[in-house]
Formats: structure tokens, C-alpha cells, sequence
């Protein structure tokens, strides 16, 4: 599992920010839980979205 706190606030290498993105867009679709729509949520605040 991934620990958010380990991720810098903002992520500027588009890279990296693709993949996250990716990760918790699928995290987002499988598990349909309050908790981890506020992990996503969480996510793309830190990419500015």
C-alpha cells in the first residue's frame, strides 16, 4: 500500500505524475469505499487538479 504522506505535495515530472495518476484512478474504480475516494481525492489535490 502506498502511504500519501511519502509523496511530495506537488508532483512536477510529468512521468511520475502520469503514473500516480493512473494508480489512483484505477485504486479509485476497484475499491468503492468512502476512505479511498478521499485518498483520491487527497491525490489530485497534490497534482492540481
Amino acid at each position: 500500500m502506498m502511504a500519501l504522506g511519502q509523496l511530495p505535495r506537488k508532483v512536477e515530472n510529468p512521468e511520475p505524475k502520469r503514473v500516480l495518476r493512473g494508480y489512483f484512478h484505477i485504486r479509485s474504480q476497484k475499491k468503492k469505499v468512502a476512505k479511498s475516494i478521499t485518498v483520491y481525492q487527497d491525490a489530485a489535490e497534490r497534482f492540481g487538479e
